[in-house]
């Protein structure tokens, strides 16, 4: 009976020594997945923070295109139907660019002056016309470096009597590519 208690001692014993084993390599198992888990996680998070700062500056890009072709197309409608007599300063009398376009970008904020701009809402578009210019708020801030450390996208217009053009106030970059 001593050699059967002794056996089962040892039996217990190396099936505890089992299960210990078991347990240390199913907590490794689960902490590698865990841990590869949160990599993908941050991975995709971090895609997917790229994708969205693609997409805005797509969008932004797109916005300016519009506004440039329209200038392009209000200049030869001018040069069609406003008489010669006419003086070029008159013909290019400066208004809110985005009044030339068919409609409004879904995002267009309105008129509103640069130092109202605080209670503007992310990824907006503005009219100043202080400056005659556009401006622009980033959906992510990050995004956007700019020499002054403006956290707006500015545009001055032209008041020239060729098509109006858009200008930059400064060097804008979007995740390390300049944006304009």
């Amino acid at each position: 009976m001593a050699t059967s208690a002794a056996s089962t001692t040892g039996l217990q014993a190396r099936i505890l020594l089992s299960l210990s084993r078991r347990m240390v390599e199913w907590t490794l198992v689960g902490g590698v997945v865990i841990g590869l888990t949160t990599v993908d996680v941050v991975m995709q998070k971090k895609a997917s923070n790229e994708v969205d700062g693609l997409a805005e500056a797509a969008a932004i890009k797109s916005t300016l295109g519009a506004l440039r072709t329209t200038f392009v197309l209000h200049h030869l409608q001018m040069q069609v139907s406003a008489p010669a007599t006419i003086e070029p300063e008159r013909r290019a009398v400066q208004r809110n660019p985005f009044e030339l376009l068919e409609e409004y970008p879904t995002n267009y904020a309105g008129v509103m002056r640069e130092n109202q701009t605080a209670q503007l809402l992310r990824g907006k578009w503005i009219f100043d016309p202080d400056c005659v210019c556009i401006g622009y708020l980033p959906l992510k801030a990050e995004w956007l470096s700019s020499p002054s450390g403006d956290r707006m996208i500015w545009f001055a217009v032209s008041r020239s009597p060729t098509p109006f053009m858009l200008m930059q106030r400064e060097r804008y970059m979007w995740n390390g590519d300049v944006l304009d």
